[in-house]
């Protein structure tokens, strides 16, 4: 399941309590099973956010990582680019 934020703030809960805040431009990828345990928080009715299944193999072996990365340190340069955080 492929979570993709247009607008505002979508905040994701495992049913463990775990959460996290994605932003405009974030994308979000989880297993079709636990994506069925995530609650949604926040103010999601005001944000644009679209919810895609995606095939297990999805991207495919084409894709490149490009290694991990600070989240906090990416957006902050992302905001100040104007740029989504793909």
């Amino acid at each position: 399941m492929l979570t993709f934020v247009v607008a505002g703030t979508l905040t994701l809960t495992t049913r463990g309590g775990h959460t996290t805040s994605l932003n405009p431009g974030d994308l979000f990828l989880v297993d079709e099973l636990s994506a069925a345990h995530m609650g949604i928080s926040g103010p999601a009715a005001i944000a644009d956010w679209y919810r895609s299944v995606v095939e297990p193999d999805w991207p495919g072996p084409e894709a490149k990582s490009s290694g991990p990365r600070n989240l906090d340190a990416a957006r902050a340069q992302r905001r100040s680019q104007d740029q989504p955080n793909l």
